[in-house]
């Protein structure tokens, strides 16, 4: 079915959320032709209470700190033909539906994602965004935080997200590949850079470039993830 299904893993993020959600209904051209699936992972604050009715809702406590989970289950109650991932203290650009709709339509285009940029225009943060995008045009491999994008027929085809609980969107990206081609979308998705701000904005981009680098050259890089997420409480 034509439209676009958004799907949002969640993790206490009562402060997050409302405006993710907010913007999505204010920046989509069709509102008909969407879809919100929250997955949550067993949220404590009001996270819960911050949704509307039309809004799909499925709550797995177990899902926590194995965010593919979320994901792939978020995918399975999809009703659309594309399916956008997206992180809850993200925020979409306008007509960001019409301009996923539009980069699918392309030739050989089997998903994608945005630029990104984040919230706090701290000059430490935008070095960050400077690198990421260096990464992310030059691999052509995507993070979450980006807002990826997918066909779901082509989804389902390579299986979704790989259970790796971190590394889990490169490494479905890499696997899109392999069956088509990924377009990145020029208008940024703005999410919060607060687990470098909350970690220390230097020592979290160190382990972030570390734990990339290991895993791009082949290495086992799942043994970071316990720590990763005691770190990062939310998904």
């Amino acid at each position: 079915m034509p439209g676009l299904s958004i799907v949002i893993p969640t993790l206490n993020e009562e402060q997050y959320l409302p405006k993710c959600l907010e913007l999505i209904k204010q920046h989509a051209s069709d509102l008909n032709e969407i879809e919100i699936i929250v997955v949550d992972a067993g949220s404590k604050d009001e996270t819960l209470n911050t949704l509307s009715a039309d809004i799909k809702l499925l709550s797995e406590p177990d899902y926590a700190g194995l965010k593919y989970k979320s994901l792939n289950a978020g995918a399975r109650l999809a009703i659309f033909s594309n399916i956008l991932f997206l992180d809850a203290d993200s925020c979409v650009p306008q007509n960001f539906d019409k301009l996923i709709s539009e980069a699918v339509s392309e030739k050989n285009i089997v998903g994608g994602a945005f630029e990104l940029k984040f919230l706090e225009r701290l000059p430490s943060l935008i070095i960050i965004e400077s690198v990421n995008r260096f990464r992310y045009l030059s691999q052509k491999t995507y993070f979450g935080d980006q807002g990826i994008f997918v066909k779901k027929e082509v989804f389902e085809a390579i299986g979704g997200f790989p259970e790796f609980p971190i590394m889990e969107a490169s490494h479905f990206c890499r696997n899109l590949k392999r069956v088509g081609k990924l377009k990145l979308i020029h208008q940024p998705v703005f999410t919060s850079g607060r687990r470098f701000i909350q970690g220390n904005i230097a020592k979290v981009f160190t382990k972030d470039v570390l734990i990339s680098v290991k895993d791009s050259l082949g290495f086992d890089v799942q043994h970071y993830a316990k720590a990763y997420w005691s770190h990062n409480k939310s998904l």
